[in-house]
């Protein structure tokens, strides 16, 4: 009788185990929230204010044609300190698009010499364009808001690593 009660819990226990397993795969998110590690390749990317604050991001970098045309298409997340920089050869008048691009984004057009020249307010699937306030090397893209919160203005300064300022 013990030996059939031993077999009984052991058996029980397998298969609350088994569903405990199951239940973690299937509630498991499919879009990594903050801190979460993902796929991205992100290099930090740092604000200085013109009143003095320094703000820090964790950027994706778009620096070849097919990676800025793909920017942050279909994603449906990013974590509030998470970005996306893309990065030109040459200083030109820019305007971006928000083509299969679900999230509400800042757009900061960046000049040559690493200073916002101007921030522009992307809106989800919308393919009308955002232009840079002048000729621009770069770009980041935030999620909506994100510029205004943390008082990010024209004027400000970009430093990220592998951009020629």
């Amino acid at each position: 009788m013990a030996r059939i009660f031993l077999i009984i819990v052991v058996l029980l226990s397998a298969s609350v185990g088994g569903c405990s397993d199951e239940a973690n795969k299937t509630s498991s998110p499919a879009i990594p929230s903050a801190g979460q590690n993902d796929e991205y390749v992100r290099k930090p990317l740092k604000i200085t204010t013109q009143d003095g604050r320094t703000l820090f991001f964790q950027v994706e970098i778009a620096d070849d044609p097919q990676e800025r045309a793909k920017g942050l298409m279909y994603r449906e997340d990013m974590a509030p300190d998470h970005g996306m920089i893309f990065l030109f050869s040459e200083e030109q008048a820019l305007s971006f698009w928000m083509r299969n691009t679900f999230l509400a984004l800042d757009i900061i057009f960046v000049d040559k010499d690493g200073i916002i020249l101007n921030i522009g307010k992307g809106m989800p699937l919308d393919e009308s364009g955002v232009p840079s306030a002048g000729p621009a090397k770069a770009a980041i893209e935030l999620n909506a808001g994100t510029a205004d919160k943390l008082g990010i203005s024209a004027g400000d300064r970009i430093d990220f690593i592998g951009f020629n300022n």
